[in-house]
């Protein structure tokens, strides 16, 4: 089975009757065809252990801080991708991220909100960084207008 189709398979089970629940904390994984949601990490091969667990809590952290991709617009989203790669350069810049979970799905083109968009976010250990509008539209966050939009987690 391709990378990408389990990828895909693994955020729908993820997000719809395995996330149905709100529960994704242990079900993060890697590597394997079952129905938890799969972070490919191919791209981070010289990603410590450390990381690759602070790649999966970030994730969740995301999915709690983006409700709607758990929510109201769960049945909107096709071809998702999950992957843990480099921070790109200026991120890593101005947020100090080593690396980052680059997730990115299709909206339905429903005329609803971010309607046939691909959305792109970009998420580590302190919190998620989406380019469009859009994106920050579909998390239920209010963009910042002519920026990217960043969404810090909470503190615990």
């Amino acid at each position: 089975m391709k990378k990408s189709m389990l990828i895909g398979a693994g955020f729908a089970a993820a997000i719809g009757l395995q996330f149905a629940g709100g529960v994704i904390g242990d079900s993060l994984t890697e590597g394997d065809d079952s129905d938890t949601f799969v972070i490919d990490m191919q791209y981070a091969s010289e990603a410590t252990e450390d990381q690759r667990q602070g790649a999966k809590t970030a994730l969740k952290n995301f999915i709690d801080t983006c409700p709607h991709v758990d929510g109201v617009f769960k049945s909107r989203i096709t071809e998702p991708e999950v992957r843990l790669i480099d921070s790109m350069s200026y991120r890593e810049d101005k947020y100090g991220w080593p690396w980052e979970v680059h997730l990115q799905f299709i909206v339905d083109n429903d005329g609803r909100t971010a309607s046939g968009h691909t959305l792109d976010y970009y998420i580590w250990t302190d919190g998620w960084v989406v380019q469009k509008a859009q994106g920050a539209e579909f998390c239920g966050q209010q963009p910042e207008h002519m920026k990217e939009t960043y969404v810090g987690f909470e503190k615990s």
